[in-house]
């Protein structure tokens, strides 16, 4: 009778286990349309590579200014090892599709599309980002702006808010060369931050 409830406690584990990034990465690289791309982003955390504060700085200026000159084949170079790295990076995959777009490769168009849509869906779609109690949860600081560009938001500026426990980013930001009234944009930040103090003490 133990056996038999063993057996069935473990069972249970490896049906309610949550998919690992693997997993779920290859089904994005799949473009199954029924994955979560929330889900996705949060295995990311779960990963040794992750660090929300990291930014290759030169590969993302390398790849945008291959792009410029319209060297699309140098770009995607540049994009594939950022995307190598993490492949939830929102501004890797907007660069892949430009460059996809420059060679008149179809299939990677595709590919970079559902990933732009489905990781900034993700994000905006859990709440409207208008208040602490409805931000837009983000796994690292670049998803923040990356979301306000995307939304042709420009930032006026930002603060820190520490409340209930929670840590947010507040944007207050202005439409992209439109008037100057300003709105603010909230971003739940308590993954990055628990991140930091536990690697960075």
């Amino acid at each position: 009778m133990k056996r038999v409830l063993a057996l069935v406690i473990l069972l249970t584990t490896l049906v309610w286990a949550e998919p690992t990034y693997d997993e779920l990465l290859a089904r994005a690289r799949a473009q199954d349309s029924s994955l979560d791309f929330a889900a996705l982003r949060l295995a990311y955390t779960r990963t040794a590579e992750y660090d929300p504060y990291a930014t290759d700085t030169a590969t993302l200026e390398a790849a945008g200014k291959a792009l410029q000159s319209k060297d699309f084949s140098l770009a995607r170079q540049h994009v594939d090892t950022l995307l190598g790295r993490n492949y939830v990076d929102l501004d890797g995959h907007i660069l892949a599709y430009e460059a996809a777009s420059g060679l008149g490769d179809e299939a990677a168009k595709k590919q970079h599309g559902y990933m732009l849509d489905g990781l900034f869906g993700s994000i905006v779609k859990q709440g409207d980002g208008r208040s602490m109690k409805t931000a837009w949860i983000v796994i690292g600081p670049r998803e923040e702006y990356v979301v306000a560009r995307l939304m042709e938001a420009e930032l006026v500026e930002q603060a820190l808010v520490h409340e209930g426990g929670h840590h947010y980013d507040v944007l207050t930001v202005k439409k992209r060369g439109g008037s100057a009234q300003t709105t603010k944009l909230y971003f739940n930040i308590d993954l990055p931050f628990a991140w930091m103090e536990q690697n960075l003490k």
